[in-house]
């Protein structure tokens, strides 16, 4: 029975694990259908543009202030809750199938698009469990503790430009609220989730949950210096605390700060990973070694809580990579791209067009994410350790030091600086952070 069972798995895997058109079909669904639509729209606006005043979104955000403040409440919560943890949930699965030959998530809604949805009925449907052991109280409330942080960094968060009303009134259209220390804000809010894990896992009265959380703890320690120091960087050339005005200093400045912090941009990259509890870096929940981590004890839709939060906490982090490295909403050489469409007069038009450009940059990230849990194995905890004080956090202070050094006398001087500094960093890491390096080292 197995025999005969297996060429037929063989097949549906070859038809269906290596189809490219199932792969261009969800590329399709991803990324050219809402362009499309886009693309579209625009065509409409320049097609209708002598019928409708060009600001006539505007005029109608000027005239309604509480509209003015529905809208980017609405468009946040439904990018959230309703977009970003069902889909990335399904794209995930779809993806890793494709990159492991296997077939996926495909019987439930075409390409198995619903699946999310059945996931969600049947977790909310399942019998909530309390252990015996479990502090009731905190083992309830910890599930809130991890969701609200995740939830609360996205008030300040753009996700487009602000949209000049009639009588020159600022709209965030796709922000909550524009807070001049905002990326103070995140920083802030996002370190709060920790103390869910830490309390899920204690409350549990479990051995296994009680590692898990404490390895969390750690790790989140460690990584946290590292993530916002490769900031700082950004935070010196832009020399604003706003998520709009580093946007603003960026196409400014000419180019993305990607290019000038690379090295910052990548530290960003990793401690972020970290940050987020994903693989590479998932020991929290090592299920090789404790059973599922600090959320081994939990059931039902508490148990989604925790999930739910690490996909807006990596969509979080993918959309301040993009705010921070990639522009933000800038288009790709945005002024010539603008002035050849002829977009110029129909600001509601560029702001979506703007809008679309973000999220595609921060579905990049989110495809970076998938990628490298399918690729890369489970770090051992001594290495994620070494990894975070004793190479993250020399690199990003060596980052730190030379771009002060460019804000304030010019890029060539800073880069200087980064070369004379480079040759005693490099002979620091190869003697502490690399395991040849100390065995050469103890032998002379």
């Amino acid at each position: 029975m197995a025999a005969s069972a297996t060429p037929k798995l063989y097949d549906a895997q070859r038809k269906l694990g290596h189809d490219w058109l199932i792969l261009l079909l969800t590329l399709a669904l991803l990324v050219i259908a809402p362009a499309a639509v886009l693309a579209a729209g625009a065509v409409l606006a320049i097609k209708f543009a002598d019928r409708l005043p060009a600001d006539w979104f505007e005029l109608l955000l000027g005239r309604n202030s509480f509209l003015a403040w529905l809208l980017p409440a609405v468009f946040v919560l439904t990018i959230a809750l309703g977009i970003i943890a069902p889909l990335m949930v399904w794209m995930e699965r779809r993806i890793l199938s494709l990159m492991q030959s296997r077939l996926g998530p495909n019987r439930v809604g075409p390409f198995g698009l619903f699946q999310p949805l059945a996931d969600t009925l049947k977790l909310i449907s399942k019998e909530d469990i309390t252990p015996a052991t479990a502090s009731k109280f905190i083992f309830r409330l910890a599930p809130c503790l991890v969701l609200f942080p995740a939830l609360a960094v996205w008030v300040v968060i753009p996700m487009g430009p602000i949209v000049t009303a009639a009588g020159g009134q600022a709209v965030a259209l796709f922000q909550m609220s524009d807070l001049s220390v905002g990326i103070l804000y995140v920083f802030a809010i996002s370190s709060l989730g920790v103390l869910g894990i830490v309390l899920g896992g204690w409350a549990s009265g479990s051995k296994y949950p009680l590692l898990g959380s404490l390895r969390s703890t750690n790790q989140m320690l460690s990584y946290e210096v590292p993530l916002g120091l490769s900031v700082l960087g950004v935070l010196m050339l832009a020399g604003s605390l706003q998520p709009g005005e580093i946007v603003r200093a960026q196409h400014e400045s000419g180019w993305w700060y990607c290019f000038p912090q690379l090295p910052g941009f990548l530290i960003f990259l990793v401690a972020g990973i970290a940050e987020t509890n994903r693989v590479p870096f998932d020991l929290a929940e090592a299920e090789a070694e404790l059973t599922a981590g600090f959320h081994t004890e939990y059931s039902g839709f508490r148990f989604a809580a925790f999930f739910m939060a690490e996909y807006l906490n990596m969509w979080a982090m993918s959309c301040m990579a993009t705010l921070l490295f990639l522009g933000g909403w800038l288009l790709p050489a945005q002024d010539f791209l603008l002035a050849h469409l002829g977009l110029g007069g129909h600001s509601m038009t560029v702001a979506i067009l703007q809008a679309f450009a973000f999220i595609v940059k921060a579905f990049g990230f989110m495809f970076v994410y998938v990628w490298i849990r399918s690729t890369i194995p489970r770090y051992r905890y001594d290495q994620l350790m070494n990894l975070g004080w004793k190479l993250l956090i020399p690199l990003s202070l060596w980052n730190l030091v030379w771009t002060a050094f460019a804000a304030k006398f010019g890029f060539p001087v800073g880069l200087a600086v980064a070369a004379v500094l480079g040759f005693p960093l490099y002979a620091f890491l190869d003697r502490h952070a690399n395991p040849a390096g100390r065995a050469a080292a103890s032998r002379s």
